[in-house]
């Protein structure tokens, strides 16, 4: 068991594998736990402001946090229970697997990322707005529907296409960038009403 309860946020960097099965937290999670060059593998109870992992991330516990910023695969496990206000996928290609409990605040998928997603349990990001930018291609959706609050494309170069059939749930924005969905459907939920917006150099081909 790892504790900060100092009012000074800190900053714990750990160069290599960590394999929690403890716990490691901070009074009112407002540290930066950096995990450079490392597999990040958890079972015990993990709580930061920022969290920072150059590597895989696999989780089977319990982790709060409230900036996540991941280089490798993510797997949320059917035991784990995975939150986030912020969570940002900033490798290249990357995959995301959410069995357990996920949720996220705001999701961002980085510059030059490709992010496969498979989703088979309770993902909620209806509170979330989620951001695709950059210059490479990228992939979104997963084995079943995703429903988010807000999508915003804002890509001057690449592709972006669904994996998965994706739900927006207040707005849509398509400032540039064309969203290419295949066998898949971009939807918006009843309560979006108007919230579409489209740059001149944005739009949705297919459904």
């Amino acid at each position: 068991r790892l504790q900060h309860t100092s009012a000074t946020n800190y900053t714990l960097t750990v160069n290599g594998a960590v394999d929690v099965t403890g716990a490691i937290f901070s009074s009112g999670g407002t540290g930066v736990l950096s995990l450079t060059a490392a597999n990040v593998t958890s079972s015990g109870i993990v709580e930061a402001g920022v969290m920072i992992v150059s590597g895989a991330l696999v989780n089977s516990g319990i982790m709060e946090i409230g900036t996540g910023i991941v280089d490798g695969n993510v797997t949320n496990t059917s035991a784990g229970d995975l939150s986030a206000k912020q969570f940002s996928f900033q490798g290249g290609a990357q995959a995301a697997t959410f069995q357990g409990v996920t949720a996220f605040g705001d999701l961002t998928v980085a510059a030059s990322s490709t992010v496969a997603s498979t989703v088979t349990s309770s993902f909620t990001l209806t509170g979330a707005t989620m951001t695709v930018s950059g210059t490479g291609a990228q992939t979104l959706g997963g084995a079943n529907p995703v429903r988010i609050a807000r999508l915003i494309v804002n890509k001057s170069a690449g592709t972006t296409t669904l994996s998965g059939d994706l739900q927006t749930v207040t707005a849509l924005t398509l400032t540039r960038g064309v969203v290419t969905t295949g066998n898949y459907t971009l939807s918006l939920d009843a309560r979006c009403g108007t919230g579409v917006t489209r740059g001149a150099g944005g739009w949705v081909d297919g459904n």
